[in-house]
């Protein structure tokens, strides 16, 4: 049997007009209707970085602005030379990444060959320990308002790491810098050896 061209720019009975470029087909149960989509929150990339063989420090220095009020930072496969502690570090205003004793922070690991947990507090710190006996890390991190200069900053974490030979941890942490300039920079490094591999992207989310 032929098929007839239906014109649906023009109606017709049963049929709905095209409407606007974008528009999706909608029903309330009975009839539909060419409506554009519903608006939301979404995840934006605001950057993405590949870390290379013998990265001495991942660091993250643009894309923190107030078009966002959280951004999270998904830190994937970051490999080790070493098993060693992976540290942290902001910078703010049009300074470098902070070595003053501001941070306070937090950070508490449970691993897979002990029922007990490895507990750090930082008050008045140069840096703060980011996650413990890391030859193979992913990492979730959030910042809240990082372009604001009237609240100091926080960041929370949470992530898994791998020491090379198997054992498995689990890492919660956060972390406050005591100063209200704008957050500028992140910084992650080895306490021993280097970053051989991994992506860390930067995600905006917004609210509608």
């Amino acid at each position: 049997m032929a098929l007839s061209k239906v014109d649906v720019g023009c109606g017709g009975t049963g049929l709905v007009a095209a409407g606007s470029d974008g528009n999706v087909l909608t029903s309330d149960g009975t009839d539909w209707t060419s409506a554009a989509p519903a608006g939301g929150g979404s995840w934006n990339v605001v950057s993405s970085t590949a870390i290379s063989s013998g990265t001495s420090s991942l660091n993250i220095t643009s894309g923190f602005t107030s078009a966002y009020e959280h951004y999270v930072i998904q830190l994937t496969n970051l490999t080790n030379s070493t098993n060693s502690t992976v540290n942290m570090r902001i910078a703010h205003g049009s300074a470098s990444f902070q070595t003053g004793a501001n941070y306070r922070g937090h950070i508490s690991e449970a691993r897979s060959n002990s029922g007990s947990y490895s507990t750090t507090a930082h008050s008045g710190s140069t840096l703060i320990e980011f996650m413990y006996n890391s030859a193979h890390l992913s990492a979730t991190v959030h910042i809240s308002n990082p372009a604001d200069t009237s609240l100091p900053k926080h960041m929370y974490w949470d992530g898994s790491a791998e020491n090379g030979s198997g054992d498995m941890g689990g890492v919660k942490g956060w972390m406050f810098y005591d100063a209200t300039d704008a957050v500028t920079g992140i910084q992650w490094w080895p306490g021993s050896g280097t970053f051989n591999s991994g992506r860390a992207t930067v995600y905006g989310i917004a609210h509608a």
